[in-house]
C-alpha cells in the first residue's frame, strides 16, 4: 500500500512538468492561428502579436520546480528500496506466479517512472533501476537504462520534439521580422514547418499524458481493489 501510494505521487508530480509542456503548446496554437495564410496575408498586428507570442514559447516558460525535481527523485529511490523488500517467489504457479508478477511489474514501473524524471526534469542521478537476472527480460531492461541515460545526458532538454518545435518557432519568429510584406513565401514556408513540428510535439504530450493518467488509473484500481478485499 505504501508502495502505490508514493507511485501516485509520482504520477502527480510527472503530471505537473506535463503542464509546463502543455503551456507551450496553448502559445504555439495561438501563434499559428494569427499566422494563417488560408484565406488572405495575416495583418502587421496580427503578425507583431505572433512573434511575441512565439518569443514567450521560447523564452518565457517557467523551467521545472527545483523542490519537485527533488521530490521526484526522492520518490523514485523510496521505490527502489521498498521494491527490494517485496517478496519475489520462485518460478512457478500459485502464489509465487503472483508475487512475481506484482514485482515485475514493480521493477517497470521503476524503469518508466526513472526516465520520465530524467527526462522531464532533467534528473539522472538516480537509482539505477536494475533486474534481477532471473526474469527473462533483465539483459534488455537493464541495457536499456543505459542507453537512455548516453542518449539524454548531453541535451539539457532532453525531448527531442521540444528542441524541434523551439527550433521552428525561432526561424519563424526571425521570419516574421526580415520578410518584406509583399514577399510572404519564406514565412509562410516556415509557419508550414512550425505547424508540422507543433503537430509532432502536440501528439507526443497527448500520448505522455494518456500514459500518465493510464499509470494512475491503474495503480489506484488496484490499490481501491485491496482496499475493498
Amino acid at each position: 500500500m505504501d508502495y502505490s501510494l508514493k507511485v501516485l505521487d509520482l504520477c502527480n508530480l510527472i503530471s505537473s512538468a506535463v503542464q509546463r509542456l502543455t503551456d507551450r503548446r496553448l502559445l504555439m496554437n495561438f501563434s499559428l492561428r494569427l499566422l494563417n495564410f488560408t484565406d488572405q496575408v495575416p495583418a502587421p498586428e496580427k503578425l507583431n502579436k505572433a512573434k511575441d507570442t512565439l518569443a514567450r514559447c521560447v523564452t518565457d516558460l517557467p523551467e521545472p520546480v527545483p523542490e519537485k525535481a527533488c521530490r521526484a527523485k526522492a520518490l523514485i529511490g523510496e521505490l527502489t528500496a521498498l521494491l527490494g523488500k517485496l517478496p519475489r517467489g520462485k518460478s512457478g504457479t500459485g502464489r509465487d506466479l503472483v508475487r512475481r508478477t506484482f514485482y515485475a511489474l514493480g521493477l517497470l514501473t521503476v524503469f518508466v517512472g526513472s526516465v520520465l524524471v530524467a527526462v522531464l526534469f532533467g534528473e539522472f542521478d538516480l537509482v539505477k533501476p536494475q533486474v534481477p537476472a532471473e526474469f527473462l527480460f533483465a539483459e534488455s531492461v537493464n541495457g536499456q537504462w543505459t542507453k537512455i541515460c548516453d542518449l539524454l545526458k548531453p541535451k539539457l532538454t532532453a525531448v527531442m520534439e521540444v528542441d524541434d518545435v523551439a527550433t521552428q518557432a525561432t526561424v519563424a519568429r526571425d521570419l516574421i521580422d526580415s520578410t518584406n510584406v509583399g514577399d510572404m513565401v519564406q514565412l509562410e514556408a516556415g509557419v508550414k514547418g512550425l505547424a508540422t513540428a507543433a503537430k509532432k510535439y502536440s501528439d507526443g504530450i497527448d500520448s505522455l499524458t494518456n500514459g500518465v493518467n493510464g499509470m494512475f488509473q491503474t495503480v489506484l484500481k488496484t490499490r481501491n481493489g485491496r482496499l475493498d478485499i
